[in-house]
C-alpha cells in the first residue's frame, strides 16, 4: 500500500513537472519611462509645436496641451523651457518665477506642457510678460528668460509632465 502511494506521488510529481515545462513563459512587464510632474497638467490630447505655430490665431488665449522634446531650459531660474517638435519648430513655455521650476535635467526628454497660448507682439520690449514683467526687464535684465528671437507665440504655462525619452 505504501509502495502504491509512493508510486502515485512520483507519477503525479512527474506530470506536474511536465506541465510546468510546457507552460508558456509569463510575459514580463515592460518598464515604463520615468516621469515627473511640475505644476499642474490635465489629461487629454496634445498638439505639436508645428500645429500650434501654424494656427496661432485659432489658439490665442485658449488653454493648449503641447507635446515635444525639451530643447532648452532657463539656466537661471528654471522659469521657462523650449519644447521642440519633430521638425525643429519650438515654442517657449513660460511659468511664473518660483511657482514652477523646470530642472536643467529636462533637456532632451519628452514633455507634455499645458497653459494658455499667447500671441506675442513683434517688439520684444512691448512683451514684458515674457520674463515675468520684472522692473529690470526693460533695462536688459533677465536676458536669459526673454523669448527667442522671432518668436510669435508662447505658452503661459500651468505645468509640464517630463518623462525619459522612449
Amino acid at each position: 500500500m505504501r509502495l502504491g502511494a509512493l508510486f502515485a506521488a512520483l507519477v503525479l510529481s512527474a506530470a506536474c513537472s511536465k506541465q510546468d515545462a510546457a507552460a508558456p513563459p509569463t510575459p514580463q512587464a515592460q518598464p515604463t519611462p520615468a516621469s515627473s510632474t511640475y505644476g499642474r497638467v490635465s489629461e487629454g490630447p496634445a498638439l505639436t509645436p508645428a500645429e500650434i505655430l501654424g494656427n496661432i490665431d485659432a489658439h490665442d488665449g485658449k488653454v493648449v496641451r503641447v507635446e515635444g522634446t525639451v530643447a532648452a531650459v532657463c539656466p537661471m531660474r528654471g522659469c521657462w523651457m523650449d519644447v521642440a517638435g519633430a521638425g525643429g519648430e519650438t515654442i517657449r513655455v513660460k511659468v511664473k518665477d518660483g511657482e514652477v521650476v523646470f530642472p536643467q535635467s529636462a533637456k532632451g526628454k519628452k514633455a507634455i506642457v499645458e497653459g494658455v497660448l499667447v500671441k506675442i507682439p513683434a517688439d520684444p520690449a512691448a512683451d514684458k510678460a515674457s520674463c515675468g514683467g520684472g522692473e529690470d526687464h526693460g533695462a536688459g535684465g533677465h536676458h536669459d528668460c526673454a523669448r527667442p528671437a522671432g518668436a510669435r507665440a508662447r505658452i503661459d504655462g500651468f505645468g509640464a509632465v517630463i518623462r525619459d525619452a522612449s
